[in-house]
């Protein structure tokens, strides 16, 4: 179900477009009802380092600045692995690559060594370069820049 977004956590606020209060069933299971409303609503959001608007303000600004994710070459990475978005753009000497775990729950990648040049500019991750490894929570992402670009 698509919501009204909750700019406040005061459903009686200006500004909260909710057309649908009282309207039955789903007023009743909004989550203009219920505890998420604290956490979800904007105000909250900007005062969150974390949150979701935290995260897509920061990478907007990656891809603002960095022309490799707008124009450069899609190579897909880690096909074979199950709950796993990861690809790298490149273009011209600008290289970064991106892993997403979409999956529930954390997620162990290995055979890095091709990513030992990369870097990582962005993200929640757990990475272990000795081990060869990348672990991912559920959710989790990390972007690396080439750090040597050949």
């Amino acid at each position: 179900v698509r919501e009204a977004f909750p700019w406040t956590s005061d459903p009686n606020e200006k500004g909260n477009a909710l057309f649908y209060r009282d309207t039955g069933e789903w007023w009743d299971i909004s989550f203009w009802n219920s505890e998420k409303l604290e956490t979800l609503n904007l105000n909250y959001q900007k005062a969150d380092s974390l949150s979701l608007w935290h995260h897509y303000k920061e990478v907007i600004q990656l891809r603002k600045e960095n022309v490799a994710f707008t124009s450069g070459d899609y190579q897909p990475l880690f096909r074979e692995q199950e709950n796993i978005i990861a690809f790298r753009r490149t273009h011209d000497e600008e290289s970064f690559v991106v892993i997403v775990n979409t999956g529930d729950r954390r997620t162990q990648l290995s055979g890095l060594k091709e990513l030992a040049e990369y870097i990582p500019v962005y993200g929640n991750y757990e990475l272990n370069r000795e081990e060869d490894q990348l672990w991912l929570d559920s959710n989790q992402c990390i972007v690396m820049r080439k750090a040597n670009p050949s």
